[in-house]
């Protein structure tokens, strides 16, 4: 964790890196919208961030925060139950190990991450994935520019190329496919407006 910190200690505020750390922030918000004292340890906070940033990054999770603010605070439960007893369910009982001491070294951060996950997939496993591809590629972006013809397709006004952004119609976050049908061209102020709103 303190390695991340040391690298990054330049990033820009524009980089994909703070971006993605907005997103689950922002994400965790709207999750835990008011005080929640299980989260009164770094470690947790760690960990569910981690959790989060995966989740985000390869399922829809929008609409999902109910389930994921109940699913931690049983989860959290049963590890302080297992920390308390030192019973219970393996996997839980490895995490609990895992976050009494040294909590902030690499392996043990990773092996809570793989236990904290397994047990949010098992609990919902019909979440849907995402598109692995996030970004249009160069050849796509051009088809959606020329079949566009290089005009905002929600304020109509003339986009340069080099201005242009290549947005999905139905987002990416909610399931949407980064391919040219679900493609269009909008100029950065739209673009950022819109956010993940479906049509």
């Amino acid at each position: 964790m303190y390695d991340f910190f040391d690298l990054n200690r330049e990033l820009d505020e524009k980089s994909e890196t703070v971006k993605s750390v907005r997103r689950a922030l922002n994400y965790l918000d709207l999750v835990f919208p008011s005080q929640t004292p299980e989260l009164d340890r770094n470690t947790w906070i760690v960990d569910l961030f981690l959790l989060v940033s995966d989740l985000r990054e390869h399922y829809v999770m929008d609409g999902r925060e109910k389930d994921l603010h109940d699913f931690f605070v049983s989860f959290w439960q049963d590890v302080e139950n297992a920390r308390r007893t030192s019973g219970g369910e393996k996997g839980i009982v490895d995490f609990a190990f895992a976050s009494s001491s040294g909590t902030t070294g690499k392996t043990r951060i990773v092996k809570r991450f793989a236990i904290i996950k397994q047990h949010f997939l098992m609990k919902y496993p019909n979440l849907v994935l995402l598109d692995p591809k996030r970004e249009f590629d160069y050849y796509e972006k051009v088809v959606v520019f020329r079949r566009d013809k290089g005009i905002c397709q929600s304020c109509s006004k003339k986009v340069e190329w080099k201005d242009y952004e290549a947005d999905h119609i139905y987002p990416h976050s909610k399931g949407g496919q980064t391919r040219i049908e679900n493609g269009q061209v909008l100029c950065g102020s739209c673009n950022s407006s819109k956010g993940a709103k479906v049509p």
